[in-house]
């Protein structure tokens, strides 16, 4: 999945965000995930604010979480990190 067809699929999710990861990246299909997981578990408006690398990791923020989707977000983030990320 291409970064475009990700922010149109889940286009509710992405409005108005920076997404700083490029086409290719290793890490868009774990996020493809935690997108339809978020979306089909979400009973109120989650807004992701900005995605991208920083200090070889993950950073996926947002507003309108829950606890229960939180622990989802930082279990994708824990598997991008630099040993995943292909250069």
């Amino acid at each position: 999945m291409t970064v475009a067809e990700l922010l149109t699929k889940y286009h509710l999710l992405y409005d108005n965000c920076r997404f700083e990861l490029q086409d290719g990246n290793p890490w868009l299909p774990v996020i493809e995930q935690l997108s339809a997981f978020i979306t089909g578990n979400s009973y109120h408006t989650v807004r992701v604010t900005q995605v991208k690398e920083k200090f070889g990791g993950l950073r996926f923020y947002h507003n309108g979480c829950n606890p229960y989707l939180q622990g989802a977000i930082d279990f994708a983030a824990s598997l991008c990190n630099d040993e995943t990320r292909i250069y």
